[in-house]
């Protein structure tokens, strides 16, 4: 797995967790991401990255304000009405 991947996954849950929802254009942090791919930044500068980056997810993760279990009874729901919406 390319450590940009991490990074980006690491935000990107981040953001998630913090109710920003799934942010797919990476554009604030394209340039940085761009950069560790391209071997830009040294194994121990991503090793650092990497555990800056997971200490802001498990914080985030502290005071999320979403369920620790999805709630499946809803979910079902939704699933029904969309496959109604389309047959």
């Amino acid at each position: 797995m390319r450590s940009c991947v991490l990074i980006r996954l690491l935000i990107t849950g981040t953001d998630i967790l913090n109710g920003r929802g799934i942010v797919t254009r990476r554009v604030a942090e394209q340039d940085f991401l761009m950069d560790i791919r391209n071997g830009r930044y040294s194994y121990q500068k991503i090793f650092a990255l990497a555990e800056e980056y997971q200490a802001k997810f498990d914080e985030a993760a502290k005071s999320s304000k979403l369920t620790p279990e999805p709630d499946y009874s809803r979910i079902e729901k939704a699933q029904i009405e969309i496959f109604e919406r389309f047959m």
